[in-house]
């Protein structure tokens, strides 16, 4: 898709999204062979899903929508191949966990929550056409956020964390997570040991930990994705900490 799309450039501006999205035909045409199960266009229709390669920023409205409405269509229809079918699934699962990873492991804000409400909408829809889909990403897989600063400001004012303990962990600093969960008790004299911890499952937090060996990050993730991980739960709205360590005890303020 890489070349196709590079072959595009050398055409005439009208005759790029044809060439490229309608392997040649018009997007009323094409996406009514792939509604039909034609076996190219349904072809090409998914390799332009997978590559997920646009011509122009908002070319997956304009025509990956289409795509992707069309082959439903088609599968609803049941005139997709099984080899179609399944290829079909592995490029919505994709598409769902990057969405997932928007949703649910990004930076709290706008962008954030318009992701977790069209999640919702779009697992729906791969659910009720091949009756499952994915509902989460491996821990491995949640992407490093910025270390949150003012919520980091804000439990030193509570008396959460000393200013030194909060600098560190900003800073991204192995020895104070090590010094945190291997000594909570000490290290944080206002945490209690807890029996467990009964917060909201959805309640979106900053977890701060070593996800890769001697590497610590910020990453974020609801409540319930992070109670059986060792490092630093911090709720993004400020509303209580845990340190979980690696004896799987629990040390929280709330």
């Amino acid at each position: 898709m890489l070349q196709r799309a590079a072959a595009s450039c050398d055409l005439p501006p009208e005759q790029q999204a044809a060439f490229y999205y309608g392997a040649g035909r018009e997007p009323d045409a094409f996406c009514a062979a792939v509604a039909a199960g034609e076996p190219a266009a349904v072809s090409h229709a998914l390799d332009v899903l997978a590559a997920a390669h646009w011509l122009r920023p908002r070319d997956m409205a304009r025509y990956g929508r289409r795509m992707r409405a069309a082959l439903y269509a088609a599968l609803g229809a049941g005139k997709l191949q099984d080899a179609a079918k399944r290829l079909f699934y592995d490029v919505e699962s994709r598409m769902l966990e990057t969405l997932l990873i928007r949703a649910w492991h990004s930076e709290p804000g706008p962008a954030q929550l318009r992701a977790q409400r069209r999640l919702l909408a779009e697992q729906e829809l791969v659910r009720c056409h091949f009756g499952d889909c994915p509902d989460s990403v491996p821990y491995e897989s949640w992407p490093a956020v910025a270390a949150p600063v003012k919520l980091l400001r804000r439990a030193v004012r509570k008396g959460w964390f000393t200013a030194q303990q909060a600098a560190e962990m900003e800073a991204g600093e192995e020895s104070i997570l090590m010094r945190l969960i291997h000594g909570a008790s000490e290290e944080l004299p206002a945490f209690s040991a807890l029996s467990s911890a009964s917060q909201p499952a959805a309640a979106l937090c900053y977890f701060f930990c070593e996800q890769k060996r001697d590497v610590c990050r910020w990453l974020v993730a609801p409540f319930a994705e992070l109670t059986d991980l060792c490092g630093v739960i911090l709720a993004a709205d400020g509303s209580f900490c845990y340190v979980t360590d690696d004896w799987g005890d629990i040390y929280g303020c709330v």
